[in-house]
């Protein structure tokens, strides 16, 4: 049992590293590369590196009553996501970008309310405000100059997570959506990739490993990692709550790696944010 515990332990630990790490490489990618062209990059290298594994796993393609899902799926946690995710990367600092990414199971929770009628009591709401609060305040601190991309960013991983939701409810393991999520984002990004070449071939050998590494670990054998954690956890929890350290880690890497400083507002509102999250994670546990 105590084998299994640290194995699940191990590898959520590895996984929440290498998704902290692609803040970083991130910010040194899009100081080369376009949005657009990283974007497509990465996927390309991250689909490469997920289709062995899904072949040697025999893991079974979506059914097609469902495909229509597995689009939206796609489109709104790799493509649209990514996409944003990387606009706003270009002016915001990776902490700052991991803090107001953190706050989508937050939002998640709140559109689960109104879009499917899930139940969300006091503790919830009150998560919901505080989270905000904590992204108003980051906002502030920086002059409102938090770039939207961050926070559409933020708004479409909260869309991939209902979706995700749901799916995994109708008899699909998390490696199936995650990887044919992946696959359909991918598609989706594929007419930037003619750019994305001529950016890839001219570009310095620094943010040419960066691509690769965010392509090959961050977007694809971190969800290996996931899943290899969540079948050896006794709940599903015991392996998420580890989601609240990628903002630490991101910060001290972005510190050690960029020579990134926060300002006592990202701190506050950071705070406020975590402590939303924590809020509705507990919240959910309990009901």
């Amino acid at each position: 049992m105590k084998s299994k515990a640290a194995a699940c332990s191990a590898f959520a630990m590895l996984t929440i590293a290498l998704w902290a790490s692609a803040y970083v490489f991130t910010r040194v990618a899009v100081g080369y590369f376009s949005p657009f062209s990283l974007s497509s990059l990465r996927y390309i290298f991250a689909s490469l590196a997920l289709i062995p594994y899904v072949i040697i796993k025999r893991v079974k393609p979506p059914r097609p009553r469902e495909l229509g899902w597995f689009i939206v799926s796609g489109l709104t946690g790799f493509t649209l996501y990514m996409i944003f995710f990387n606009i706003g990367s270009v002016t915001v600092t990776a902490s700052v970008s991991s803090l107001v990414i953190s706050v989508a199971p937050v939002l998640a929770a709140a559109m689960a309310f109104f879009a499917l009628k899930e139940r969300m009591g006091r503790v919830k709401w009150f998560a919901f405000i505080l989270a905000f609060a904590g992204v108003a305040v980051i906002c502030l601190g920086d002059g409102f100059a938090l770039d939207i991309g961050v926070l559409l960013g933020a708004l479409s991983m909260s869309i991939y997570t209902l979706i995700t939701k749901a799916l995994l409810k109708r008899g699909y393991a998390p490696l199936q959506v995650t990887a044919y999520s992946i696959f359909i984002g991918t598609f989706f990004l594929l007419p930037f990739l003619p750019a994305a070449i001529s950016e890839f071939v001219a570009a310095p050998i620094g943010q040419i490993l960066s691509v690769v590494y965010l392509g090959v670990f961050p977007a694809s054998m971190a969800y290996i990692s996931w899943t290899y954690a969540l079948s050896k956890a006794e709940a599903v929890s015991d392996v998420t709550n580890f989601m609240f350290i990628t903002p630490v880690l991101t910060f001290f890497m972005g510190y050690w790696g960029l020579g990134e400083l926060l300002p006592v507002t990202a701190f506050i509102g950071g705070a406020l944010v975590m402590a939303g999250v924590i809020m509705t994670n507990l919240a959910s546990r309990k009901s």
